[in-house]
């Protein structure tokens, strides 16, 4: 074999051998692919894990978006962040919790992850969230004293119709 044929092959063989490596992300965003209904008022809280490589990635950053937009308002949503470490690889679960669940919380919502070294990003699947309208909004429900004041009348017209 020549010279040329066998550093072809070299370089050859360590293409093939470092390509599942080239594969593999820096970073990946896992989360549930079912789409969401809830009615108005209900709680609704959205996981999104983030495994990552520390060494090729460094610190990361995960976000709940809604078309493209960044979730943060502190007044719609709380967002809790847990970290554990796993052999060589670090997840970080970002949840988001929203706190008073309304029609308008209706969207397509996605998770992303950025590598702080790297500036990789991973973006997820769209999530379909449909939030419809409670029926019995609006509707106020009797109290016992309440009750008693509608029993009370209905008493006073039967005796009334009776006589």
């Amino acid at each position: 074999m020549s010279t040329r044929s066998s550093t072809a092959l070299f370089l050859f063989l360590i293409t093939i051998s470092t390509f599942p490596s080239m594969l593999k992300s820096t970073v990946q965003v896992k989360y549930s692919r079912d789409p969401v209904r809830r009615t108005e008022g209900q709680p609704l809280t959205l996981k999104c894990t983030a495994e990552y490589e520390e060494e090729n990635c460094g610190n990361i950053r995960v976000s709940w978006c809604l078309t493209s937009q960044e979730l943060t308002d502190p007044d719609r949503y709380l967002i809790h962040i847990n970290e554990t470490k796993i052999g060589g690889n670090r997840h970080r679960d970002a949840f988001i919790t929203f706190t008073q669940l309304t029609v308008n919380s209706t969207g397509f919502y996605q998770c992303k992850a950025v590598c702080q070294h790297t500036g990789t990003t991973a973006i997820g699947h769209v999530i379909s969230v449909n939030v419809t309208g409670d029926a019995n909004k609006g509707l106020k429900t009797l109290n016992r004293s309440d009750r008693h004041s509608v029993d009370v009348f209905l008493l006073a017209i039967s005796v009334f119709i009776l006589l």
